[in-house]
């Protein structure tokens, strides 16, 4: 298994959804963690707070959306 965490699996990457990503993390004691993201046009941010000062600096502001 070793060989799957140098990029030697079947695509090149591991994306933590199958059962060889699911033995390499409690191998290695890797817990997997929701997290939130934050699109603004086509990049996603981490946190809230770089979506808006970004937004800021572009001057962009959303259209209400029709109810």
């Amino acid at each position: 298994m070793a060989d799957r965490l140098h990029g030697d699996d079947a695509d090149g990457r591991l994306h933590g959804d199958d059962a060889d990503s699911a033995a390499l993390m409690a191998q290695y004691g890797i817990t997997r963690i929701p997290a939130d993201q934050f699109r603004l046009g086509e990049w996603r941010y981490s946190n809230l707070a770089d979506a808006v000062a970004q937004a800021r600096r572009i001057g962009a502001a959303a259209s209400p959306k029709p109810e």
